[in-house]
């Protein structure tokens, strides 16, 4: 039993994925019976960084009461990452610049510089993000921040016209 190694190659006919499954054991046992030799044979597999990266859709849409105060945290962009490594490092970015809005690179925080006013945006604003994996540099993912704009009774009625005529008889 002692030479083992020496005489034989252990292949696997499937992908190994640590997601799957991280450890891996069986029992070899060398025939013909009678010289009773086996061993166990013990994998533990090495996690990397090889599953895409994807957002958490509750971290991308928002409800922000127009008129806020600036500046004004509206949230925080989250990433799942099967993976689960430990040095699992993330950039956040806007792909077009804005002086509204800013994520910051390595916490994903996203923070409103601008009032907000539902009469002049619109019912919602949407921006697109770019989310990178630092540490797999070909795993860069973009997607819709959309923050809708909660109106709130701040115009006071308005009448269409300056001046209105009416004839009674």
């Amino acid at each position: 039993c002692k030479n083992l190694f020496n005489l034989g190659v252990i292949t696997s006919n499937a992908r190994l994925d640590y997601e799957q499954k991280p450890y891996y054991s069986f029992s070899v046992i060398l025939e013909p019976t009678e010289l009773n030799c086996s061993i166990l044979i013990y994998i533990k597999l090495i996690n990397m960084n090889d599953n895409p990266i994807i957002f958490n859709n509750k971290s991308l849409i928002y409800n922000v009461t127009e008129n806020n105060l600036v500046p004004f945290y509206v949230g925080r962009i989250d990433l799942i990452d099967i993976d689960q490594l430990f040095i699992s490092e993330y950039e956040y970015y806007l792909k077009n610049a804005s002086s509204q809005i800013s994520i910051d690179p390595i916490t994903g925080s996203i923070i409103l510089y601008e009032k907000l006013d539902r009469e002049y945006h619109g019912s919602f604003i949407q921006y697109e993000i770019l989310a990178i994996d630092t540490h797999n540099q070909g795993n860069n993912l973009t997607n819709q921040l959309i923050l809708y704009i909660n109106d709130l009774n701040d115009n006071g009625p308005m009448f269409e016209k300056d001046t209105y005529y009416l004839n009674i008889s």
